[in-house]
């Protein structure tokens, strides 16, 4: 990936996966909650169809993230 880009794979309580990627993400900011062992977030962005090597998949664009309240 280039510099400040992540890719991922988001996983949901219920085990349901999707493949995310966020882009010009600043250490201390999206990619620090990432790249970050697993743990319950908040993540907005929207979903794009991504064609590549003749593969159809869906992905979420991540636009920002933050921890959730563990309560």
């Amino acid at each position: 990936m280039g510099d400040g880009h992540v890719r991922c794979i988001l996983a949901g309580r219920e085990g349901g996966r999707l493949k995310a990627i966020a882009f010009s993400s600043v250490p201390e900011g999206v990619r620090a909650l990432l790249t970050k062992p697993p743990s319950l977030c908040h993540i907005a962005g929207f979903l794009r169809a991504d064609n590549w090597n003749g593969r159809d998949d869906v992905q979420l664009m991540v636009h920002d993230a933050a921890y959730a309240d563990s309560a």
